[in-house]
């Protein structure tokens, strides 16, 4: 019978974590990692949440084990009895190599039955005594703890000295053919070791094809997550270049309309000036005339019996009527207080604001939870992968369609076994849809555009449209609803023509992964182009 390798294992996994020497009583617990049985007890009595000391994970469940004592949970943890064999191998092999016989000579060859060490002399004659003949001798330069412990008999758990041949299994021990007869003739079902050994490696070796499977699916499900990790650090390192490109912008443009406002300012302020002084001047000129006319009226008015007063009243009216009076202001200088400044420039800050709060504010196309059986939807919502080459590969919106909004995937993977790309809306909300296995026939509440018609909420037209056949890994391909409720198709950012008018509104973007493409990502929403 084909024995399987056994597992080379480093000095220092034979050490317990916690005590630091050779497992005694190796405990297995949760997450695969040893501790010692009694180390584990007083471990568990230091840890109040009962970690592993090595991984973190969780040891003990409170609602599983309550009520327990430590002793009982480390009880009921698996024993590593091959690492308990290969531990005891190890202490064999670390013994000095000296003849159990003779004195001061150093042993070339270890029984495997008796754990005893020979000299090549001492060697030949215990293969040939009665009581060991039939025992193995190795050397000790081949023999490593792994070889040793694999290669040792299974003994008698009360004579150990005894090759158990037997195996109770109503004790769980094996045994050998004195104790079947003495200790367990009551037993039932006692059976030879060699089949019982035969069993359990065959039910071992099936437990090692569960575990590679699981850890095989779990390495690619691991490679699709580190997968999905880069796109979302890509995606967000594009997102963080073009937010940096937009405040580089923005804050060119600030620098432009500050420097350009700041000299129409000046300008403005230079001009306005002007023209309040050349008022102010005109003004002052009036006043001074007036306030000299004034003066000399009134200095007349002390003169009651000057009898070329009257001529000179006469001749003051005239000129007192001649002069201007006007404190009016000016329109132009009047409004001062309503002058604005540059609105070009000023527009130019306000557009640039408004773009970055646009892309900030757009929506952002998600997958509903409401998706195909065969669909794993990762990167918040936004990648879509079918599991399996079948149906059941369906994928809408969370949100409704905008209109005026182009809604986009970019293709990650393709199946080229087939073409074809299927896509188009929905206008029965995902929370309470009722998924058909695929859209590729008409359905009532449906939309889909394919390469070689269009199936209209339960019609069919013919519309060739070839360009969706067999798009590679990279193209975009989405829709659009106008004002006008029109249904439009782009590939790669080029406008394909209008799918069909008089879309009913609300509707959802859909894309049915059921032929080439297998795993799409959402791109960002953006204005139709």
């Amino acid at each position: 019978m084909a024995t399987a390798a056994v597992t080379t294992v480093a000095p220092s996994d034979m050490e317990c974590t916690v005590c630091h020497e050779h497992f005694t009583l190796p405990r297995i617990l949760p997450c695969g990692h040893l501790l010692c049985r009694d180390c584990l007890v007083t471990w568990l009595h230091s840890q109040p949440e009962a970690n592993c000391p090595l991984c973190r994970c969780e040891i003990v469940d409170p609602k599983q084990h309550k009520g327990k004592s430590f002793e009982d949970i480390a009880d009921g943890f698996p024993t590593d009895f091959a690492m308990a064999a290969m531990v005891e191998a190890d202490r064999v092999l670390s013994k000095q190599h000296e003849c159990c016989v003779c004195v001061n000579k150093a042993a070339v060859d270890v029984c495997i039955n008796c754990s005893d060490m020979f000299c090549a002399s001492c060697s030949h004659v215990h293969s040939k005594q009665s009581m060991s003949k039939h025992h193995t001798i190795e050397s000790l330069s081949s023999l490593t703890a792994e070889t040793l412990a694999a290669k040792r008999p299974a003994t008698c758990q009360v004579h150990d000295d005894e090759v158990s041949k037997l195996y109770c299994p109503t004790h769980g021990v094996s045994i050998c053919l004195f104790c079947a007869t003495a200790d367990h003739r009551q037993c039932p079902d006692v059976t030879k070791l060699e089949s019982k050994m035969a069993e359990a490696r065959s039910a071992l070796a099936d437990l090692a094809a569960i575990l590679s499977r699981g850890e095989r699916e779990l390495a690619e499900a691991i490679a699709v997550l580190d997968k999905d990790i880069l796109e979302i650090d890509q995606r967000t390192q594009a997102t963080v270049a073009e937010v940096e490109a937009a405040c580089d912008r923005l804050e060119k443009s600030v620098k432009e309309c500050r420097h350009r406002l700041r000299e129409l300012a000046l300008s403005m302020g230079c001009d306005v000036k002007d023209k309040v002084i050349q008022v102010k001047t005109i003004f002052v000129q009036r006043k001074g005339k007036v306030t000299t006319h004034r003066v000399i009226v009134q200095r007349a008015e002390g003169f009651p019996t000057l009898g070329s007063l009257g001529k000179m009243a006469s001749q003051m009216g005239t000129r007192v009527h001649d002069l201007d009076l006007t404190s009016t202001l000016p329109p132009d200088v009047k409004d001062i207080s309503k002058v604005t400044v540059d609105a070009q420039a000023v527009s130019r800050i306000v557009q640039e604001l408004s773009t970055l709060r646009l892309v900030q504010d757009l929506p952002t196309l998600r997958f509903h939870d409401n998706h195909g059986q065969k669909i794993r939807l990762s990167n918040d919502h936004q990648t879509a992968h079918r599991t399996s080459d079948s149906r059941d590969g369906i994928v809408m919106s969370r949100d409704p369609m905008l209109a005026g909004m182009l809604y986009q995937v970019q293709i990650n993977e393709v199946n080229n076994t087939y073409s074809g790309t299927f896509l188009g809306v929905v206008t029965k909300s995902p929370d309470t849809f009722t998924l058909p296995d695929t859209f590729f026939y008409p359905h009532p509440a449906a939309l889909c555009v394919t390469p070689y018609d269009v199936h209209i909420f339960g019609d069919t037209k013919k519309q060739q449209r070839s360009v969706l056949d067999e798009l590679a890994v990279g193209s975009k391909v989405g829709l659009a609803v106008d004002t006008d409720r029109s249904l439009h198709l782009y590939v790669d950012g080029k406008h394909q023509g209008v799918v069909a008018p008089d879309i009913p509104t609300p509707c959802y973007f859909m894309f049915d992964l059921v032929s080439r493409c297998t795993k799409v990502t959402a791109l960002p929403v953006t204005s139709v182009p």
